[in-house]
């Protein structure tokens, strides 16, 4: 750890709204302490008392509206304390996520939380340092005091404050040159000396041996010189590992989350070779998992692979669409590309998830949840990877650190009871002692209260667990159900089509093809599903409806006979009887039906044929007369008209 470091988070108000920003602020020493909400003022006087090295927000805009308000305040803060934003300032990770990958609890309703969060996650290396200042300083020397109209003596007095601006730059080019600093000044020059001096001092200004004063006749005044444009320098290289998922081709198109799930990127692009999409890609992080939604993968998918040494996630089957549309419902996707790479990664992500959820709980704070996570992946066990990375260089280096502060700690520890002895001699034993059992009550509250708030956590996740998977359960055990009663249903099927062709063969049945309604799209569907042929029996469940242009239709079939369930329209039944079909009483029969097929009694079928045959050509008959008739009255009708 860096010394002292505040941690900070706006509680409310806003440096851009009408209402005062106030804010959390956490100190992390020796003994920490906590302020739930100051002012911006009390804040640099907390600064100015604590001296801390670091000042850690979330967001520098959460201390001033703008850059020219941000470089205002960061010259009142205390010398050698930097200002670092332990977020990205490019977007992406929020703070609880951020806190929760190094395992520190953040609750995000509570700014305190917040703040210790910026606190700790900044002295483990993580965030950026803003930096707003060169490595120039200017150190500006000058009058004090207007010289006036002046009177009788003013061209002594004139002379004096001119002395003493030239005196003071000499001293200050001394202390320069012992601390061997590269510098050029300006000059002006006045009556008896000089009334301005300005420095260029090649170096910041925590190294210069001098600062900003006043005297009577003389003011010194150093500030560093400002950036063009405020720059993020990272404490440390942070490595942000990925989850892939690829669908190439013509059009390809990658989806790119993080170890814990969230989408970072989705893309597709025409044409899109393979070494744009690796320096893409390289450009967002590592990809640590390579996903398809096929199976086998395709050549383009292994190739990503392999350039990253990646691990390959390929699913069992490859996923069907409804599939993709269900793991990418609630998400946006321009095309059918993105939508199955996106798939894809959700899958590869989906299928780790349950050992990213065991990492997380065993990981102690401190440690880079994605760094155990991808040593996991790569073949480590959980406790291997944890202490791999508390045994690295940087944090190796840490411990050491800890270890000086532990005996400063103890020091400092030792001066206060030192003191407390020699203020409090005259203070009874018994008070000392309720006193430290006070203390100690307290300790193991807050110990059970933490413990307790963990318990409580980890109990809700488990709940939340369980009724995930009964309704995962309660689901599949639906679906089985009904699968199960649709298998029993074609079974039964099966052995009535079974009882129907043995039947057939025996001779006593005959086949009977069932029509639902007498439409033209359903003769069409009948016959594009089993077919109709010349010499079809057809069962027609529904006559009404049919005119003569859909018997027609049944015509042209050669169908052998058509038998009904209840009355055809004559225009209908003309027509079939004009082309030689007859027309029989379904309850005249002996019919079994399932779905589109039905069996008939042959000997009962072919007695009834023949009856309706012979009253077809009886019909015939009387039709041909009565449509003789009917042309011979409308001729001797013309014949009328026409005499």
């Amino acid at each position: 750890m860096e010394g002292i470091i505040f941690g900070v988070d706006l509680v409310k108000g806003s440096p851009r709204g009408k209402v005062s920003p106030g804010y959390a602020v956490y100190i992390m020493n020796d003994v920490e302490r906590t302020f739930r909400l100051v002012s911006i003022y009390k804040l640099l006087r907390l600064m100015r008392k604590f001296r801390p090295s670091i000042l850690a927000v979330d967001n520098i805009y959460e201390l001033a509206e703008n850059k020219r308000e941000l470089i205002s305040l960061m010259k009142r803060f205390p010398e050698n304390t930097r200002l670092i934003q332990v977020t990205s300032y490019s977007g992406g990770e929020s703070l609880p996520s951020l806190a929760r990958r190094y395992g520190i609890e953040c609750d995000s309703k509570n700014p305190i939380d917040e703040a210790r969060a910026c606190a700790v996650l900044a002295s483990l290396g993580v965030g950026y340092e803003v930096s707003a200042f060169t490595e120039f300083s200017c150190l500006t020397v000058s009058r004090n005091r207007s010289l006036g109209k002046g009177g009788w003596s003013q061209n002594r007095y004139r002379r004096k404050v001119h002395h003493s601006v030239m005196r003071a730059v000499r001293e200050i080019e001394e202390k320069l040159r012992d601390a061997n600093l590269d510098y050029s000044v300006d000059m002006r020059r006045a009556f008896g000396g000089l009334s301005r001096g300005v420095f260029r001092i090649y170096a910041p200004v925590e190294k210069i041996p001098v600062r900003s004063a006043k005297t009577r006749d003389v003011q010194i005044k150093l500030e560093a010189v400002e950036k063009d444009n405020i720059e993020f320098i990272p404490l440390k290289k942070i490595e942000k590992y990925l989850i892939v998922g690829m669908d190439p081709g013509t059009t390809t198109a990658v989806a790119v989350l993080d170890l814990n799930g969230n989408l970072l990127h989705l893309k597709s692009e025409r044409n899109w070779s393979l070494p744009r999409i690796i320096d893409f890609l390289k450009d967002v992080g590592r990809p640590v998992i390579v996903s398809t939604d096929v199976t086998p993968p395709p050549g383009t998918v292994l190739k990503l692979k392999k350039s990253f040494d990646a691990i390959l996630h390929v699913p069992r089957e490859s996923l069907t669409v409804e599939r993709k549309n269900e793991i990418t419902a609630g998400y946006t996707t321009s095309n059918a590309h993105e939508r199955d790479a996106l798939a894809a990664a959700i899958e590869g992500y989906n299928f780790f998830r349950s050992k990213f959820a065991q990492i997380e709980k065993k990981v102690p704070q401190g440690v880079d949840l994605d760094e155990v996570k991808v040593r996991v992946l790569k073949g480590s066990t959980i406790k291997s990877a944890i202490l791999t990375d508390s045994e690295s260089e940087v944090n190796g280096k840490k411990r050491e650190r800890y270890r000086v502060e532990d005996i400063q700690k103890l020091r400092a520890e030792l001066r206060k009871k030192e003191e407390i002895i020699d203020e409090l001699e005259r203070i009874i034993e018994r008070m000392k002692g309720e006193m430290d059992e006070k203390d100690r009550t307290i300790s193991l509250l807050e110990r059970k209260l933490i413990k307790t708030k963990k318990e409580e956590s980890y109990r809700l996740r488990k709940e939340k667990e369980i009724e995930e998977r009964n309704k995962t359960i309660e689901i599949l055990q639906n679906k089985i159900e009904e699968q199960r009663k649709e298998i029993h249903d074609l079974n039964n099927k099966i052995q009535m089509m079974r009882k129907f062709r043995y039947l057939e063969l025996r001779g006593e049945w005959k086949p009977i093809k069932v029509l639902n309604r007498f439409t033209k799209d359903e003769i069409e569907k009948l016959d594009s599903s089993i077919g109709i042929k010349s010499g079809d029996i057809i069962l027609l469940s529904d006559p009404s409806g049919g005119g003569a242009s859909t018997a027609e239709l049944l015509v042209k079939k050669g169908i052998r006979a058509i038998l009904v369930e209840s009355d055809m329209s004559h225009i209908a039944l003309e027509r079939l009887i004009e082309g030689e079909i007859p027309v029989i009483k379904a309850s005249e029969l002996d019919i079994r039906q399932i779905d589109d097929f039905a069996m008939v009694k042959k000997d009962e079928f072919e007695k009834k044929y023949k009856e309706a045959l012979k009253e077809v050509e009886r019909t015939r008959k009387k039709l041909s007369m009565s449509r003789l008739e009917k042309l011979f009255q409308e001729y001797r009708s013309e014949r009328i008209r026409d005499m």
